[in-house]
């Protein structure tokens, strides 16, 4: 498989998955109340990081190196398999009685102590995993994630269904990863086999503990908030948080799936070619601008009316959170390529202290904040994190020594847009309930007004940086470009 046909695989799992998990959040949301979604996302700030110290980094070790012999992917597999053991004991007998106790609800007993089960699944997993990406398979990758899923949501739905509650987050979530492991399983043709390779260790530990070490730091960043507000305020909050978290994220997310990859490797082949760094970078932001600002504008415009219509009314304190969250997600535009650009060169170490001192404040933040209700603490971890990307934009900037003037230049554009598409709206004003002709009619003439401003500010704009994105992005959809203004 050429690397072309690779990236189109992976991107077809990411952004499939993610409309898959989207398409069963709804249905779930509606079987299922705030409380149970919360008690899982609780529990996964355990599992989670248990889950990424039993993987010590092995997976991304073995895809990078040169060579793997199938003694090193059997010594990968039986080091996973025995922290996976010790972690389960850990937790079952441990962690879940003591997680328990501090939070004051006896369910997480048995919550935690079950999805520790998913400890086993990992090294299966992982090793499958490995020597499929290290043959370039990627669609049998993508096909598998995908069915995993179908698998995984189908039993969770069915459950739900049944009166299963919270249950059928857990066993669905168990049922989907087990799935993804077989098929990965059958298509490598790997059967495991015990080995222990002092060699293979050794290469482990070099090449794998700086990948341990920034995933653990990543979900501490982005998880601590969430065991935060479930020790202050319980589990139904958390989940009515997550909610509409996950929704604001998820433009940016989806924009920087496909955007990370290429660019950490363009950026961290030409370290040396400052010409190329300032323009991969400026090129950077102005493609996160142009392409998430819009929709963000659009979430927390609708956010409320939104929340409604896909979960259900229960979940309309959500509607808030989504808005308050979509806002500060502006910033995200600054702050994903700023990582990429630290990490990829010689600014891991600032990387690391901004990411580290952002977590400690956020989780600060959710504990002093949480007497005065979700919605204060929405807005003070809103701003904790744009101030947070702002500040990995000025040390991208100071470390590199990129000129802002081209990067301010740059988003002008998206940012004019962004005001013409808030006016419309504005003007236009909020629609009837959805749940209505009427309302369905409204929101839809809004939507194409405001989105016809933006594109219209975008494409007019003299010497528009966001306007050649546009054109680069056009051809793909089967448009040819026609010339704005400025441009000849």
């Amino acid at each position: 498989m050429s690397l072309r046909q690779g990236v189109l695989w992976s991107f077809l799992q990411g952004t499939g998955g993610r409309v898959l998990q989207f398409a069963t959040g709804i249905v779930m949301a509606r079987l299922l109340v705030p409380e149970d979604f919360g008690l899982i996302a609780t529990v996964q700030v355990f599992t989670g990081i248990a889950g990424l110290i039993s993987g010590g980094g092995i997976m991304q070790a073995l895809v990078r190196q040169k060579t793997c012999t199938a003694a090193d992917l059997n010594t990968g597999f039986s080091v996973q398999l025995l922290f996976a053991t010790a972690l389960f004991l850990l937790f079952y007998l441990l962690v879940a009685p003591l997680a328990s106790d501090w939070l004051a609800d006896p369910r997480y007993l048995d919550l935690i102590q079950v999805s520790a089960l998913g400890f086993f699944v990992r090294p299966f997993w992982n090793s499958a995993s490995t020597r499929l990406q290290r043959d370039m398979r990627f669609r049998v990758l993508a096909i598998n994630s995908l069915w995993s899923l179908v698998v995984g949501s189908a039993v969770s739905i069915t459950l739900a269904l049944a009166g299963f509650g919270v249950w059928s987050l857990v066993i669905g979530g168990l049922a989907g990863s087990t799935t993804n492991s077989l098929l990965n399983g059958i298509a490598a043709r790997w059967m495991p086999r015990p080995a222990m390779n002092l060699d293979s260790l050794r290469g482990f530990y070099r090449a794998g503990s700086g990948f341990a070490f920034i995933n653990i730091l990543y979900h501490f960043s982005d998880k601590g908030v969430t065991l935060a507000i479930s020790k202050m305020m319980g589990p139904a909050p958390v989940g009515i948080f997550n909610k509409g978290q996950s929704l604001a994220v998820m433009p940016t997310d989806l924009a920087s799936a496909s955007l990370n990859k290429p660019l950490f490797r363009a950026m961290a082949k030409e370290r040396d070619n400052r010409a190329a760094i300032h323009y991969l970078f400026t090129r950077a932001v102005v493609f996160m601008a142009a392409l998430t600002w819009p929709i963000l504008a659009l979430l927390a415009w609708y956010s409320e009316v939104l929340i409604v219509f896909l979960y259900g009314e229960h979940w309309r304190a959500a509607g808030q959170v989504l808005q308050i969250i979509a806002l500060a997600s502006l910033f995200r535009a600054f702050g994903q390529p700023s990582s990429t650009l630290l990490i990829s060169g010689s600014g891991m170490r600032a990387f690391i202290w901004i990411l580290s001192a952002g977590a400690l404040l956020l989780i600060g933040a959710a504990v002093y904040l949480a007497e005065y209700g979700l919605y204060v603490v929405a807005a003070g971890i809103a701003s904790i994190q744009a101030t947070q990307f702002l500040i990995l934009l000025g040390k991208a900037v100071r470390h590199h020594a990129i000129p802002l003037a081209p990067v301010l230049s740059g988003i002008v554009a998206p940012l004019l847009g962004l005001v013409g598409m808030l006016a419309t709206l504005a003007l236009l004003g909020l629609p009837a309930s959805p749940l209505y002709l009427a309302g369905w009619i409204g929101m839809l003439a809004q939507l194409c007004a405001a989105s016809l401003a933006y594109a219209a500010i975008l494409w007019f704009t003299p010497r528009s940086l966001a306007r050649s994105e546009l054109q680069r992005l056009l051809p793909l959809l089967g448009i040819k470009p026609r010339q704005g203004p400025g441009d000849a």
